[in-house]
């Protein structure tokens, strides 16, 4: 028989705070088949090994989601940052300019002394 972890237990199994834990079991409470991810027993919740792999699951189909949505695909990200980095080792980087870039033109200090003050009142009529 295997040993029921408590919510601290849990959190610490899956490397996260016991605060993240139970809002995260707040938000997701059952899994796609209806199941809950922990056993109630009474106040308390404990899980089986079992509920942390379907934690995980959860969590790795719910990312999955998210860059499937922002058009991420399996292995073309690599493949593309593998061929660049190869081109850009060969060429040399595009990042750097081909010309040097001026300097911003410089303003002429004022002297101490030398301003002059305009009155920004307007006389009555």
């Amino acid at each position: 028989m295997t040993k029921a972890l408590t919510v601290d237990e849990a959190a610490i199994e899956l490397r996260k705070t016991k605060r993240w834990l139970k809002d995260w079991l707040k938000a997701n409470p059952v899994d796609e088949a209806g199941i809950p991810f922990y056993i109630p027993l009474g106040r308390s919740k404990t899980f089986e090994p079992s509920d942390i792999a379907r934690i995980r699951a959860h969590i790795r189909r719910g990312e999955q989601c998210r860059l499937k949505s922002i058009g991420v695909q399996a292995s073309g990200i690599v493949e593309a940052q593998l061929a660049q980095m190869a081109v850009e080792s060969v060429l040399g980087s595009r990042s750097i300019p081909k010309t040097r870039t001026r300097q911003r033109a410089r303003l002429p200090r004022s002297k101490r002394n030398t301003g002059t003050v305009i009155s920004m009142v307007q006389p009555q009529s």
